[in-house]
């Protein structure tokens, strides 16, 4: 067996995952959550989840309807943050917020546009004024 044809295993281990919410279910955001989203059983899944290609992904109400939720540091010493969007549901807009890059929740968008496309299905022109 010659060097060349050894089995890569470093390569394997840092493929990204295929089988994640953002891939699954054409998520916005799922970055803080490594886990796959569960199977449907029977084509049904727990409330505030729908069954889109055998998998239970979140409903639109329910991302658009969770609060928004900064998580926490990577590690303790970085400060570091995102600047990132939530949908609000009380005013009906997508307002910016700072995530720290761990945990949260499904309610975080990488721009104002993307947020509220999702959640609203539309992006109010902006005037200027």
């Amino acid at each position: 067996l010659h060097s060349d044809d050894a089995p890569k295993k470093h390569e394997a281990d840092t493929a990204a995952p295929t089988n994640t919410y953002e891939s699954i279910c054409a998520m916005p955001f799922s970055g803080f959550t490594k886990e796959e989203p569960d199977k449907c059983v029977n084509q049904t899944c727990t409330k505030g989840y729908e069954c889109k290609s055998d998998y239970c992904c979140p409903s639109k109400d329910l991302i658009c309807g969770q609060l928004y939720d900064s998580g926490h540091e990577l590690n303790e010493l970085s400060m570091r943050h995102n600047r990132r969007y939530a949908f609000n549901p009380k005013f009906g807009v997508c307002n910016r917020f700072a995530y720290f890059g761990r945990a949260g929740n499904f309610n975080n968008f990488p721009n104002w546009e993307a947020c509220m496309r999702f959640c609203t299905g539309r992006v109010p022109k902006y005037d200027g004024q």
